[in-house]
């Protein structure tokens, strides 16, 4: 049970964190005459996903559901990061994440699992005392 409010909290955290770093990276994007950069919001919601699912896997008794907490934490929110960005921004902002940045959901998937573990392992010795 307790896999499921951890699950719940890191998701919604890490699509507003994802959302906070969207919105900071948007000074670095660059438009030129034939061709755009995208800067560093490739990277909002990998590290958004990266610091929740970290945090929260502490809180997790063993491995197994730390990790279990990352992939569902990594794909649900590969796949609500463009709908969630086109409800708070608006659709212009959505379709430029579609049209430049697309699904990340296989990276999320990757850094998530990676963090889920390294949070599990090194995070609960400080929390949990």
């Amino acid at each position: 049970m307790p896999i499921i409010k951890f699950t719940v909290l890191a998701l919604i955290c890490s699509l507003v964190l994802g959302l906070i770093f969207y919105n900071l990276a948007q000074f670095t994007v660059f438009q030129y005459e034939y061709y755009g950069t995208t800067g560093l919001t490739v990277l909002a919601f990998p590290f958004a996903v990266m610091i929740s699912v970290g945090l929260f896997s502490a809180y997790l008794e063993n491995k197994q559901d730390a990790l279990i907490m990352g992939f569902i934490v990594a794909v649900l929110t590969g796949f609500l990061q463009f709908h969630v960005i086109s409800f708070v921004m608006g659709n212009l902002a959505g379709g430029w994440f579609v049209e430049f940045i697309d699904n990340q959901t296989l990276l999320l998937i990757i850094f998530a699992i990676a963090s889920s573990y390294l949070g599990n392992v090194y995070l609960k010795k400080r929390i949990n005392k």
